[in-house]
């Protein structure tokens, strides 16, 4: 069996599959250290329920929570249990199915992205490290407030970015609240608001910055949850929090269904005429669609006839973000 799996992707399972465990440290660490539900307390149905309080309104940041994970300093929740994922052989067949749901934006519908605005507007931009200048107040970026109520871009793209509404919102437990003036520091700064613009500006009060929400993040649970219901001043400070809304891209996994090598060559071929070439000494793989070779690590078993199995040590490269794994099973009559 031969996969060509592309790092960062959220694997649920393992088991008979046995992926080294570098592939998928933070979502297994999250279910084998789960916490014991206490009598009484509401019961989940999904894991993403359970772990992240998906569907309520102490939804985590999800993403931040993950990626902290991964860190050796990371706390876990008391171990209450040991919990045990069996894949069978035969769902490897519709596994890239199973991978579109670690795409999912669990803050957006499950169509998120498809109805963008004209425009094209990121789903959120945080204009940082303010400072007032004359009647202005800058950001980094090249953005800035004129004392007309107008927010400038300068540089190559210069132009005025129109919005609908300003909101400001601080750092004490409640809502967000559509305002007028904008007091950044004692320079007071009028609202001049463009109706058929669908953007909102939020400002952050205590902080002194603006977060540009488009209007799908607008109407997310990640903007309610985090910035317009109350603020999360601990989630806002993630380096990752950003990046929230942002839609993320499917995750690669292709499945030879025959090999074939020759010389260092490692060819993965598949129905249909679709195939991988991966050199295996280089490290490298050619992969229809992309220009150029991309690196992976390769990571190898064999299964000896007495049922052990013998792990090969990984071999890795430096910066790579695919995985080819490996597992040679020799049949015996």
């Amino acid at each position: 069996m031969i996969l060509l799996l592309h790092g960062g992707i959220t694997v649920q399972v393992a088991g008979s599959m046995e992926i080294p465990e570098l592939l998928l440290p933070p979502l297994i660490k999250l279910l084998i250290f789960q916490r014991k539900r206490e009598k009484g307390k509401q019961a989940y149905g999904t894991v993403v329920q359970a772990l992240f309080k998906d569907g309520t309104p102490d939804l985590e940041f999800y993403q931040g929570l993950i990626s902290d994970l991964e860190s050796n300093n990371s706390i876990l929740p008391q171990k209450t249990r040991d919990t045990f994922l069996f894949l069978p052989y035969e769902i490897l067949r519709i596994f890239p199915t199973i991978l579109s749901f670690s795409s999912r934006n669990l803050y957006f519908p499950e169509k998120y992205g498809s109805r963008n605005s004209g425009v094209q507007d990121p789903p959120m931009v945080i204009l940082r490290n303010g400072r007032r200048e004359g009647n202005s107040f800058l950001f980094e970026g090249g953005y800035r407030f004129d004392r007309r109520g107008y927010l400038r871009i300068d540089g190559v793209k210069s132009g005025i970015i129109p919005y609908g509404q300003i909101l400001e919102v601080r750092n004490d437990g409640m809502p967000a609240k559509q305002v007028n003036v904008l007091d950044f520091k004692g320079l007071k700064i009028p609202s001049n608001e463009d109706p058929s613009a669908a953007r909102r500006l939020l400002y952050i009060h205590e902080h002194n910055e603006i977060v540009i929400l488009s209007p799908e993040t607008f109407r997310s649970s990640f903007a309610q949850r985090f910035l317009l219901d109350r603020f999360d001043a601990e989630a806002y400070r993630h380096s990752l929090f950003e990046k929230g809304p942002f839609h993320r891209n499917q995750p690669y996994m292709a499945q030879a269904d025959w090999t074939t090598q020759s010389g260092g060559t490692l060819s993965l071929n598949m129905r249909g005429g679709y195939k991988i070439e991966a050199d295996l000494s280089t490290n490298t793989a050619r992969i229809p669609g992309s220009k150029e070779p991309v690196p992976f690590n390769y990571h190898r078993s064999i299964y000896q006839p007495n049922g052990t199995m013998f792990q090969v040590p990984s071999k890795s490269t430096p910066g790579a973000r695919f995985h080819l794994v490996f597992k040679q099973i020799y049949l015996y009559f």
